[in-house]
């Protein structure tokens, strides 16, 4: 999908295959996993470890800020055992699209050249602060999917 096929106020599906990964850290709030989809990029003044932090529990208030969700649950996970992470097909709301030129300097490659702002749909929508960007042209295999008029 391109930037220019996404319009805010528009619904989607997204969904990613789950992929497996390795957890590096636990703390009382977060899951840290090395990620599964991302190069370092040598020639980022952005410093990225490889790692991505998860919230761990659905009570937390950050856990509607991502949609990327780990099986198996946090407290059977251990330091140096392996976990599936991915997105369940999620309905979202698009706020915004963002076009990088050139393409965005984030510390790991591929270096995106677009995202997409949104939030989970009925979830967050009246709170700018809720949502997350997704990048449509990240190493992440995400599908977006156009919701069909009913």
């Amino acid at each position: 999908m391109l930037s220019s096929d996404v319009h805010p106020g528009e619904e989607l599906f997204v969904s990613c295959e789950p992929a497996t990964a390795v957890v590096v850290r636990i703390t009382s709030d977060y899951v840290f996993i090395r990620w599964p989809w991302r190069e370092h990029d040598q020639e980022s003044r952005a410093k990225w470890d490889g790692t991505v932090a998860l919230p761990r529990e659905e009570s937390s208030p950050e856990w509607t800020n991502t949609p990327w969700r780990v099986q198996p649950e946090s407290h059977k996970l251990e330091v140096g055992g392996r976990c599936v992470v991915g997105i369940p097909r999620t309905r979202v709301l698009v706020r915004r699209i963002q076009e990088y030129d050139p393409p965005r300097s984030l510390g790991w490659l591929p270096r995106p050249t677009a995202g997409v702002g949104v939030v989970e749909a009925g979830i967050g929508q009246d709170d700018e602060e809720a949502g997350y960007v997704l990048y449509l042209d990240g190493a992440e295999p995400i599908v977006f999917e156009r919701i069909e008029a009913q």
